[in-house]
């Protein structure tokens, strides 16, 4: 079985990386936690040990990679085009389908619903007559929740294909919700570059009252004024919006060039995503670095992942 599994595909990967040899692929990294950059081959990087498989065959490792090749026909053709004027019907599915799985298959995402599996067992310890937290192990805690975690994390991308059919979103209704969004391709002329990191998408809830950057939650695809940022290359980056909230936006057409105050704002975004490790095709992590100074909670792959309302 495949030990190494990878929850940002390579295929995306590599549009942020140099190749300086056939078949190899160098992306530039910067780890937030160690801050520190280097580099590393797109094989070495956003994957883990038996991350979604322990058993033999690896079922959900291989369907994501059957789902890639499909993903990877409609994200190449946008990067290629530099447009999404051509995309079909399908394609809009495709790719709603693939904004949805990568939104929720990273470890940001199962550190996200680790904590709100905490949150859960803290809310019926009493109900349910539960050991209080503070008299388990940290091992056993760890074990814990990570297998709750991982068990909400496949349900919410695969219901109702998987036996944990406990959310109230099925993927089919937010993926259609993703599709029925207004889309636009962000076009950056400046000469600065678009990051993308471990959790490359970024969900933004204006109406919420939440800080953008203390993380993101699973209604938020539902959220009123919600608008999705996807950077696809250093140069473009896809953005799906709510068209009833933001009707002028329309008038732009299918593109946008981005500004560098734009390009600022959802680097930080991208910044504050990620599990640990920013992505870079060149040497430049000065604004990483003056971000993490500005906001030093980002600099923890454990921090709060959750609105709390």
């Amino acid at each position: 079985m495949k030990k190494r599994q990878h929850y940002v595909p390579r295929f995306y990967l590599k549009s942020f990386s140099r190749q300086p040899k056939p078949n190899r692929f160098i992306i530039r990294c910067f780890d937030k936690y160690k801050y520190k950059p280097y580099e590393a081959n797109i094989n070495d990087v956003a994957v883990e040990r038996f991350f979604y498989d322990y058993n033999s065959p690896s079922q959900i490792e291989n369907f994501l990679s059957l789902l890639e090749r499909e993903f990877s026909r409609v994200f190449n053709q946008i990067i290629q085009e530099k447009s999404i004027e051509k995309l079909t019907g399908t394609d809009y599915t495709i790719m709603s389908f693939f904004i949805l799985l990568q939104n929720e298959r990273t470890r940001s995402a199962r550190i996200r619903n680790s904590q709100i599996a905490v949150l859960i067992y803290k809310k019926l310890q009493d109900e349910l007559d539960l050991p209080d937290l503070s008299s388990l192990s940290e091992d056993y805690k760890k074990k814990l929740f990570e297998t709750r975690a991982k068990k909400a994390q496949l349900s919410f991308m695969f219901s109702p294909f998987t036996e944990y059919n406990i959310n109230e979103l099925p993927t089919e209704d937010t993926v259609k919700k993703i599709f029925n969004l207004d889309w636009i391709l962000g076009i950056n002329n400046t000469k600065f570059d678009f990051y993308t990191s471990d959790h490359p998408i970024y969900i933004h809830n204006p109406d919420r009252n939440e800080v953008p950057l203390e993380g993101y939650g699973q209604y938020a695809y539902y959220s009123k004024g919600v608008k999705i940022y996807f950077p696809l290359t250093p140069k473009l980056c896809l953005i799906l919006y709510d068209g009833k909230i933001y009707p002028n936006a329309k008038t732009l057409g299918l593109k946008l060039i981005i500004n560098l105050n734009e390009l600022n704002w959802i680097n930080t975004q991208v910044i504050a995503q990620a599990y640990r490790t920013i992505f870079s095709k060149q040497k430049d992590f000065e604004f990483v670095k003056k971000c993490l100074k500005n906001f030093p909670e980002l600099k923890n792959p454990y921090r709060n992942r959750i609105f709390t309302i």
